[in-house]
């Protein structure tokens, strides 16, 4: 019958047990970031009157309207001639969100716009300590004022340089 050494257990100890303790600390400590369950950002942009040129507006604001996204504070606000690509948040509680955009004109005249989408949410959990998280898809034009709008993409994704619509006023 062998005897085991010192310095077998050593050895079998810093090759075998020490990496696959060292791995399970480490796996055990890597934690992965959890998405915002409440913050569904839809992605626009302007454009010039036939859709192919970008443009800027000046909007002085940008309203939700409903229930859940009233706000007595607009959700943008621009300085002149600087908005071309913007983000709006979309309702997780509801399968619509509705905005009012009101846009500067030369001269100081105003001049409002209404959007409303419908969409489908899921609700899921991804991981226990995430909690609940909703994803948006199907997202279809309910209303616009705008004299073309053009949905380009009809699912939310965490994509930040996804456009979801074209508008042209």
């Amino acid at each position: 019958m062998e005897t085991l050494r010192a310095s077998d257990v050593c050895k079998v100890f810093f090759l075998w047990l020490g990496p696959s303790l060292l791995l399970l600390v480490s796996l055990s400590s890597c934690e992965l970031e959890c998405e915002n369950p409440s913050l569904q950002v839809l992605r626009l942009q302007v454009f010039k009157a036939g859709g192919i040129e970008p443009d800027t507006l000046a909007f002085l604001d940008v309203r939700g309207t409903g229930a859940l996204l009233a706000q007595p504070d607009s959700l943008l606000y621009t300085q002149a001639d600087t908005l071309s690509i913007f983000s709006l948040p979309l309702s997780p509680f509801s399968d619509t969100s509705r905005f009012v955009f009101r846009r500067l004109l030369a001269g100081g005249d105003t001049l409002t716009y209404r959007l409303g989408l419908i969409y489908e949410r899921r609700t899921f959990v991804e991981r226990p300590d995430c909690g609940l998280q909703v994803s948006i898809t199907d997202l279809r034009l309910l209303e616009s004022d705008f004299f073309d709008t053009t949905l380009l993409s009809p699912d939310i994704s965490n994509d930040t340089n996804q456009i979801h619509l074209r508008l042209v006023p």
